[in-house]
């Protein structure tokens, strides 16, 4: 998902209205979050619907479930101490209005001057990051967007040498995907968003990367590996296809959201095709 999109949770009037942006923006359901938070499947939807509010307890279940830079935490925070005052007592209220406007003025001007100051197009950009072989797995190995990681941190996961490292860093860099402060690395989305017109070629180019990778990796291993290697074969209706499809693809993601460590690490590969 293209990191700009995310200024546009700053355009929300309330608390509700953030949160409802949030998972379209991430494209995601309401249920999908409420696993995330760890509460009541329907509690994320009655919060948005006005039916229920943020208390104290949910509202750090909720701040911890986003997937944000700070910025935007910090502003969600504002949201909800603006409309339930008892949660942030230490917060003047008298304030808080203009410290809205300070996040949405101050994010407003880095972004016009990203894009007065940006001098190569954003398609070679990425596809420098594309062709790149250690793109993705730097990447990967950056955490969450507000947490990020050391560089010795990320090169523990990758097993990178410091040339090989640097070299792909400055890459993401250019590339607009990571921002660099106090020596820790933040990726500026939990995914990479490609700005590229054949989105067809991207995905033949990564899919045929990963099974190259998969296959070297599989030459090397021993009986006794923690690593899995598995593939079948069986019959289905073909009509039934779209739907397992569907059903493949959630367990997928949600094996993903539910195996990411924060301070994991090791970088690991997942490789997932189901085809006639």
């Amino acid at each position: 998902m293209k990191s700009d999109h995310l200024s546009l949770l700053l355009d929300s009037e309330n608390y509700r209205a953030f949160l409802q942006s949030y998972v379209r923006i991430k494209n995601i359901k309401m249920s999908d979050f409420a696993r995330l938070v760890g509460c009541n499947r329907g509690f994320p939807a009655d919060v948005v619907n006005g039916r229920r509010r943020l208390t104290a307890k949910s509202y750090s279940a909720f701040e911890q479930a986003f997937k944000l830079p700070l910025v935007y935490k910090n502003f969600f925070q504002l949201l909800v101490a603006k409309e339930e005052s008892d949660i942030f007592l230490d917060i003047n209220r008298s304030t808080i209005d203009i410290k809205i406007q300070n996040i949405k003025q101050q994010k407003q001007t880095n972004l016009s001057k990203k894009h007065e100051t940006q001098k190569v197009s954003a398609e070679v950009h990425f596809q420098k990051v594309l062709e790149h072989p250690f793109s993705f797995l730097v990447f990967a190995a950056l955490g969450e967007p507000e947490t990020g990681a050391l560089k010795t941190e990320i090169q523990r996961r990758t097993r990178l040498m410091d040339s090989q490292l640097d070299k792909t860093l400055n890459l993401l860099n250019q590339a607009d995907l990571i921002q660099i402060e106090n020596d820790r690395y933040f990726p500026k989305d939990l995914h990479v968003f490609f700005q590229l017109k054949n989105t067809d070629v991207i995905l033949s180019h990564l899919f045929s990367q990963g099974a190259r990778a998969a296959e070297k990796r599989l030459a090397q291993i021993t009986p006794n590996s923690s690593e899995m290697f598995f593939v079948s074969q069986f019959c289905i209706r073909e009509n039934q296809m779209p739907h397992f499809k569907k059903e493949l693809k959630e367990l997928v993601l949600k094996f993903v959201d539910d195996s990411i460590a924060d301070d994991g690490d090791r970088v690991v590969k997942l490789l997932t095709a189901l085809h006639f």
